[in-house]
């Protein structure tokens, strides 16, 4: 994350000056500039303007700067930096145009990896340096950062005030939310991660966001419910065959299922699977008044079926049976009484349930 909107007002000793320039490809750099490098006790100050910190703890400060070379200045030998410091202020609400530098802490002193000389003026060359600076923890709600000059010659090109956090993930089917990092980089915060829709726990899916924003630590992982299948991490229903056509089957609870204008129903006991299929009259009954008419479910074995099932149904009892042959898996039932105003289905299936 970072803040953007940033704008400096130069303060206490006002020399820094706003600049536009052309680079060597003729496009236009914003700067802020101080250069007084012939006087001593240079004290310039430019400061930000109030930053909320949102909801981070610690933050780093990006600075893209060029410098100028000293030795490249004649008669400045004693009085021309090649440093400037950074400084930070904490404070719950804005200030204003007040300044004390007195309140503010310095974070570091800031030196260029490259600086540069009159020859690259005039050949256009910008030896741009960029410094990252982190800060924390930050406990009030905003601050403000203060860059001092003590007689350099230097051009801030641009300021970058941003946090890390661990980003909104999904990992083993279960879902992470934005997490910030610890102050302490050496300890890690433990996530409890949130199974996506149509998945269930399997063990407690946990990962652990490290001080630079990345998850680490994957452990536990969620499962697809009964009926879905794990498809670019969701959990998708499983495509069946109802009949010679396909149909999503739609999820309703963890064993029961629609597909099409029918509903299929699977429990398992002692290791068993059964199946029991109604129509969509039947289903609607299920959730109405009469629901308990459809819920006495009980496993039976009949004609020597490895996998059959029992239910009452609008008063009627209907057995439901079923084998394996070379086709697939197939439904067969049995109707105990002769009121069957809602009938059972035969269904065929190319792939086990």
């Amino acid at each position: 994350m970072h803040w953007s909107h940033l704008y400096f007002i130069p303060v206490f000793s006002p020399k820094w000056d706003a600049i536009t320039e052309m680079d060597e490809h003729n496009r236009p750099i914003h700067t802020y500039q101080v250069c007084n490098v012939m006087e001593p006790n240079q004290n310039n100050w430019l400061r930000t303007n109030w930053i909320s910190r949102d909801a981070a703890q610690k933050i780093y400060v990006e600075m893209k700067f060029t410098l100028r070379d000293c030795n490249s200045i004649p008669w400045v030998l004693g009085t021309c930096k090649e440093t400037f410091n950074l400084y930070y202020m904490e404070s719950d609400e804005s200030h204003g145009v007040k300044f004390k530098p007195s309140q503010y802490s310095k974070i570091d002193t800031i030196a260029a990896d490259e600086s540069f000389t009159q020859m690259d003026l005039g050949d256009r060359i910008l030896k741009l340096n960029t410094e990252v600076r982190e800060v924390g923890p930050i406990n009030k709600k905003g601050f403000y950062l203060a860059f001092q000059d003590i007689g350099a010659c230097i051009a801030l090109v641009s300021v970058r005030v941003y946090y890390k956090k661990c980003p909104f993930t999904v990992r083993n089917l279960a879902m992470f939310p934005d997490t910030i990092p610890r102050v302490d980089s050496s300890s890690l915060v433990e996530v409890r991660g949130s199974c996506v829709k149509s998945a269930e726990e399997r063990d407690t899916p946990k990962l652990y966001c490290g001080a630079d924003g990345d998850w680490l630590v994957p452990l536990g992982r969620c499962i697809c419910s009964v009926g879905y299948e794990e498809v670019d991490g969701s959990c998708h229903g499983k495509i069946t065959e109802l009949r010679g056509k396909k149909c999503q089957i739609t999820y309703i609870t963890s064993n029961l299922f629609v597909c099409g204008e029918y509903s299929l129903q699977i429990f398992k006991e002692m290791n068993k699977t059964y199946v029991l299929s109604y129509d969509a009259i039947g289903f609607e009954e299920k959730n109405s008044s009469k629901k308990h008419h459809l819920n006495q479910l009980h496993p039976c074995r009949i004609w020597n079926s490895p996998y059959c099932g029992v239910m009452l149904l609008n008063y009627a009892i209907y057995s439901v049976l079923v084998f394996h042959n070379k086709s697939g898996m197939q439904f067969h039932t049995k109707s105990v009484c002769l009121r069957n105003k809602y009938q059972l289905l035969i269904w065929a299936l190319k792939s086990a349930v």
